[in-house]
């Protein structure tokens, strides 16, 4: 490396000394392998993988490929995708997100500063022990063809007529 810290087995460095790839031997990045890529890193496999052929007509693919293409494993150790200045985008026939843990962990988080939108032609929240909708703000819960709350219990509370609350009932 440039401050002798780090010996690699392999080094390959472009003209653009930006654009390189280290497989690093020893020093505080043993074993580490570092590519780096001033443009654009484009990553393309899976084109000679068979496809199976499904018969008898159901649902789902026609075509379909039951081995991996690409396969990334982090045995110890965080995985982070980051785009800094720019959009991350999972596109495939389905999407799969699976948090694998026990309690404490186990747990799929999702986060967004403004919002979160969830767009589909059925929306499906199974809580096998719970379900709770929370808002500090507006609540709206409406259906065009109609709502319905089905439990064995239900318990409400509003503050509809509480002027100090909602100065105009109904209208906000």
């Amino acid at each position: 490396s440039p401050t002798g810290d780090v010996t690699a087995s392999v080094q390959i460095v472009a003209v653009d000394g930006r654009h390189f790839m280290t497989m690093d031997e020893d020093g505080k990045r043993r074993g580490w392998t570092t590519m780096n890529a001033p443009g654009a890193f484009q990553i393309n496999a899976g084109e000679d993988l068979l496809q199976i052929s499904e018969g008898g007509g159901g649902e789902g693919r026609k075509n379909k490929v039951e081995q991996n293409c690409i396969f990334m494993n982090a045995e110890n150790g965080d995985i982070t995708i980051r785009a800094r200045n720019g959009k991350i985008r999972l596109e495939g026939l389905d999407i799969e997100m699976v948090a694998s843990g026990n309690s404490p962990e186990g747990v799929c988080w999702v986060r967004a500063n403004e919002t979160i939108k969830l767009d589909s032609k059925n929306v499906t929240i199974d809580g096998k022990q719970s379900f709770k909708l929370l808002s500090t703000g507006l609540l709206t819960i409406g259906g065009l063809l109609g709502t319905q709350i089905l439990s064995p219990l239900v318990t409400g509370i509003t503050a509809a007529t509480a002027a100090k609350i909602i100065p105009k009932p109904g209208k906000f």
